[in-house]
């Protein structure tokens, strides 16, 4: 039984969307671009990446004596993660242990122009990009901070010359110190002078910059809705880059005060530079260069050192007040993050930068998890707060609820609470009651009786999360049906491959740990991992058991509660009658970024039919769509963007056609949701019913190769990520020379 079948193409480039139709089983889909509207309430602080890509980031974890990835070159052997792989992973995307793979090059096989040709350690290949999850820290915090890379240029001089380049030289070639030659160098050449030598020096080490074809400087966008381009420039410099050589920290640094003081994208092109907060993070492996003050030239003896100390331009760069205990400088504040560091003179250092940086003390990583925990704690101290990007739902109330016997609205607000180093980015979900007064005037309770559901949802004893699982579960993120699936012919034929028959499962720690990824280690440690992501997702590990609402970030609201007005339809008005929806409650849905789709009870509530009651914030249920499954133990360490959008609801009935008896039963209350960044593709429940659990009709990401859900293969006409509002609608079609209504839902084609 197909999923469906695609549109003719010059609908869809007319229309630019996918339709789909509800009955698991439809119509269409092509790719659109679609791009979110520029969100700007709130002005992103810049934070400047400064990359450690020296050539100890190619070994494993384990200080100075640590060795070089065993890599197979494909995923048939054994294929180990260095300093680099985690940091590849932490700011850009993990793999799936069963992707994963490495492969060693050696640098002789470089063109010798190139500044690491012949260097003694080898730099490594990974797996494709494409394999990817999008749970990097440059994924989580894309439109929420002005990201720009600078990476190191360890070339003082000129490949193949001699450490020491005459000043006269070394200016006769300022093109060969911009391009391969010069290592790519940033900023101005620098004199270098010692004791006992008459002749002025230069050299130019540093950042590297914008014209370098891998570790190349991204500067900040100057334009928000640059972002994405921005983010992805970020990503592929990072990818790319063969870290080799050493660590010229206080080059790098001086580099920054270069580019804060002269470029153009932190200028007069930003028209909020006089008030948007900027930062800068150091993630380095080691202790910085010393930049000619060993033994060798002492260039401190005669003050002729090309460079200050590191700490001294991290002074400059913050010129810290303690009047105002604040930085007053280009920056607001320096970061370190120390990746591995075991060497005390090394971490003395760090913290020595971190502290006249404006920051404390420098932040210790060992492991890529660490490492995603430390860098979300300086995110997120650059952009704290609480904060909403969401807007409320306004339900009306029962009137039970007014003193008085008037009507009752409830206003919902959504929003999120930045976490820290100990606690998660958590969710807001708070209920206003409005009373009409004896003067038929508004009045809002007082703020200490609204009901804060996510509050509510902490006291709850028990909870049921559910989740949608397939055979294979490489299917996961791939095309599922439900069991109400039929194809509907629309346009060419073009079979899209599905998994079919899908329902609900319990989300419990009896799901084999392959469905969340989980390949690496012991069948022991393996079992602890999986359990741990369903004790994190249920909100009982320590640093969740009071926050176990994960951060409502651009979802907002939406409710559901029993029909109230009859129409020209006697379907639906014997729907409407129906007992489980005439007297289902009032229900707010909405999603979470720990990947969690959540009906809420909107208010105190006795189900006639049952007897049952319930109060107002109970969560009925959670639905965790199967795409996410995998992405969940990332969220156990770093936050992430999972179930961002607002879903959409519709009664709708799903076929019918001229002559048919009038029958409540066609109707269904059906929700359609996208993820936003959280993931490419949309996924669709039957809610009419919401103390039972929904039933699920089907999971969609775009036309995939036969014989696959998706998740096994590259997609043929792949969904971008769903920034885009689906939409719910009735359609007429000809069904074998007979016309049709059907429901259909448009899906925009997603945005990258």
């Amino acid at each position: 039984m197909g999923m469906g079948e695609t549109m003719n193409k010059a609908l869809y480039f007319y229309f630019s969307v996918a339709a789909l139709v509800l009955l698991s089983g439809s119509a269409t889909v092509a790719s659109a671009q679609v791009t979110a509207d520029p969100d700007i309430r709130n002005i992103r602080p810049v934070v400047m990446l400064l990359v450690d890509t020296s050539g100890s980031m190619e070994r494993m974890s384990g200080g100075a004596l640590a060795t070089v990835p065993r890599c197979a070159g494909s995923t048939a052997g054994v294929n180990e993660r260095n300093r680099w792989a985690s940091v590849i992973e932490g700011m850009t995307g993990t793999w799936n242990d069963t992707d994963y793979f490495c492969t060693a090059i050696d640098r002789r096989t470089l063109p010798l122009a190139e500044p690491d040709y012949a260097y003694y350690v080898p730099y490594h290949l990974y797996a494709p990009r494409a394999l990817q999850n999008n749970d990097g820290i440059l994924d989580v915090y894309l439109d929420r901070i002005k990201f720009g890379l600078m990476t190191f240029d360890s070339t003082y001089t000129f490949t193949g010359s001699q450490l020491l380049v005459p000043r006269t030289t070394f200016m006769a070639r300022l093109a060969d110190n911009a391009a391969v030659l010069g290592g790519y160098s940033y900023g101005d050449p620098r004199p270098l002078s010692f004791p006992g030598c008459a002749t002025t020096f230069m050299v130019d080490s540093g950042a590297r910059n914008e014209s370098a074809p891998e570790g190349t400087l991204v500067p900040v966008s100057v334009d928000d809705t640059d972002l994405n381009a921005t983010n992805a420039a970020i990503q592929a410099a990072l990818f790319n880059a063969r870290p080799h050589g050493g660590t010229p920290t206080a080059a790098l640094l001086t580099d920054l005060r270069y580019y804060f003081d002269n470029h153009s994208s932190v200028t007069g092109a930003d028209p909020f530079q006089a008030c948007r907060p900027r930062f800068a993070v150091l993630l380095t492996d080691g202790r910085p260069d010393e930049d000619f003050r060993d033994a060798r030239f002492n260039c401190d003896a005669t003050g002729g050192c090309p460079y200050d100390r590191s700490e001294t331009v991290a002074a400059d760069l913050c010129r810290y007040s303690a009047g105002d205990a604040e930085c007053q400088g280009l920056v607001d504040g320096l970061f370190v993050v120390a990746f591995d560091v075991d060497d005390a003179a090394a971490i003395a250092e760090l913290d020595s930068i971190a502290a006249l940086g404006g920051t404390g003390a420098a932040l210790r990583a060992t492991d890529r998890a660490e490492l995603m925990r430390r860098m979300t704690e300086v995110l997120d101290r650059a952009a704290p707060g609480n904060t909403t990007r969401s807007t409320p739902a306004f339900v009306t109330g029962g009137a039970t609820f007014s003193a008085a016997g008037g009507a009752t609205q409830y206003e919902f607000n959504a929003g999120f609470r930045v976490g820290d180093s100990t606690t998660p980015w958590t969710g807001i979900l708070e209920r206003t009651q409005y009373v009409c007064n004896a003067s038929l005037v508004p009045e809002a309770e007082p703020v200490a009786s609204r009901v804060r559901f996510d509050q509510t949802l902490n006291l709850q004893p028990t909870r049921r999360l559910l989740t949608v699982l397939t055979p294979d579960p490489i299917d996961m993120s791939g095309n599922l049906i439900g069991t109400e699936a039929s194809a509907v012919p629309l346009g060419s034929v073009s079979p899209m491959s599905a998994v079919t028959n899908r329902t609900t499962s319990v989300f419990n720690a009896s799901i084999p740990h392959t469905y969340f990824g989980i390949a690496g280690g012991s069948p022991a440690t393996r079992d602890v991992r999986r359990t741990r992501v369903v004790d994190w997702t249920y909100g009982t590990t320590a640093d969740r058991t009071d926050n176990r609402l994960g951060d409502i970030y651009h979802s907002s609201p939406q409710s559901v509660g029993p029909p109230q007005i009859d129409i020209a339809d006697e379907s639906y008005n014997l729907f409407r009658r129906r007992p489980e929806v005439a007297n289902r409650p009032t229900v707010i849905y909405v999603g979470t970024n720990d990947g969690i789709l959540h009906a809420f009870v909107a208010e105190d509530f006795t189900d006639t039919i049952s007897g049952r009651t319930y109060t107002a914030g109970q969560e009925l249920w959670g639905f965790i769509p199967s795409i996410l499954v995998q992405k969940l133990e990332s969220a156990t360490t770093s936050h992430q963007i999972m179930l961002d959008g607002t879903p959409v609801i519709r009664d709708v009935f799903y076929r019918r056609q001229a002559g048919d008896t009038p029958n409540g039963d066609i109707y269904h209350t059906v929700l359609v949701m996208g993820f936003r960044a959280g993931a490419p593709g949309y996924f669709a429940l039957d809610i009419t019913d919401p103390t039972q659990d929904p039933i699920f009709l089907w999971q969609y990401v775009g036309e995939v190769p036969a014989g696959r859900g998706g998740g096994g293969g590259a997609r043929v006409t792949p969904l971008g990520y769903s920034y885009g509002a689906p939409a719910i609608g009735q359609v007429l079609v000809d069904v074998g020379g007979t016309l049709q209504e059907r429901a259909i839902v448009l899906l925009p084609g997603g945005s990258g």
